[in-house]
């Protein structure tokens, strides 16, 4: 009877760490009998089946030339393995996981989650959404919905009541951190874990560097009208680093402001440990602000259209929404 391993992250539990070491070490797993379907994969640098749970949720991000539910479905009951691995994260979001397992019909389906506390959890989620270009600030993020995707907990409760073998291990228990991540994953599939720990992929940014990009993104979307899409990243890096020239050098690594962590506490329970900086921390004064926007304006973006005027870059407004 073929077992199917569902790991279904969850978001902010080293998933990427983990589907990276499976991309690396994808031929000697097979060679130990554990095969990683093809279809419903994004095609990036490391192995996730995105496209699974955007076909089971309907997201507008849903692939058909990446496969669909079904495919992935045929191409599991021809191979010839015992041991199928399927990874998304993504998977953690329906909530009815036994559309899921219907999918894979006299086959042993055993799900593997990690979970994470949700303050620490919530202030890396927030992190994530400023790397993509949030400017949101914490409070209307944690209003808008982003709250469930932090309990894991209760996320878990839609699983125990499938019809899944579930396993769930938080990052802080004592097997995880002596021997790693992966090494505890590869046991839980059954395969050798690797000789060394692997590097760890998507780790939380600083909280300098979260303070930089709250500021950068908001600056970038007033000046989004006259910016031109090729120069963004360019423009984004230069204002980022602006700011962080403004700020102090002393913040401690990234936590969360002390009024944030009310938020948390407010919605999750008290927390283990409070890890903040002051508020004040948080904050550029507005006369800073104002000068790195003036810089902006001023300097690069009069360089930029110094460069396009002389032919060496192309302008192209962006459209208005």
């Amino acid at each position: 009877m073929k077992t199917i391993y569902l790991h279904i992250g969850f978001h902010k539990t080293g998933s990427t760490t983990l589907q990276t070491f499976l991309y690396q070490h994808e031929k000697s797993l097979l060679d130990q009998g554990l095969y990683i379907p093809l279809a419903c994969r994004q095609r990036r640098s490391s192995i996730i089946h995105s496209n699974l749970s955007w076909d089971l949720l309907g997201s507008n991000s849903f692939d058909a030339s990446l496969g669909t539910a079904e495919d992935l479905r045929q191409e599991v009951q021809n191979c010839n393995t015992e041991k199928i691995l399927i990874t998304d994260e993504g998977l953690s979001r329906i909530r009815t996981p036994q559309t899921l397992l219907n999918l894979f019909p006299g086959m042993v389906c055993h799900v593997i989650a990690y979970t994470r506390d949700p303050h620490s959890a919530a202030a890396s989620f927030y992190s994530e959404t400023l790397k993509f270009g949030s400017s949101k600030p914490f409070s209307l993020w944690l209003q808008s919905g982003n709250r469930e995707f932090a309990d894991h907990n209760r996320l878990l409760e839609r699983w125990r009541r499938s019809d899944a073998n579930l396993s769930s291990t938080g990052l802080d228990e004592p097997d995880v951190k002596s021997g790693g991540l992966v090494s505890h994953f590869c046991k839980q599939v059954g395969v050798a874990p690797p000789e060394a720990n692997a590097p760890i992929s998507n780790s939380r940014i600083s909280y300098q560097e979260a303070i930089a990009l709250y500021y950068c993104n908001g600056i970038l979307e007033l000046l989004a009208d006259e910016i031109p899409p090729a120069q963004r990243i360019k423009l984004h890096d230069r204002i980022r680093r602006l700011i962080r020239k403004e700020m102090k050098e002393n913040l401690i690594p990234y936590g969360l402001t002390e009024s944030q962590m009310d938020m948390l506490e407010e919605a999750f329970g008290p927390a283990k440990m409070r890890i903040f900086s002051s508020d004040a921390d948080f904050e550029l004064p507005l006369e800073v602000c104002d000068r790195i926007r003036v810089i902006v304006k001023n300097q690069i973006f009069d360089e930029i259209l110094q460069k396009s005027a002389a032919g060496l870059e192309t302008f192209q407004p962006s459209p208005r929404p």
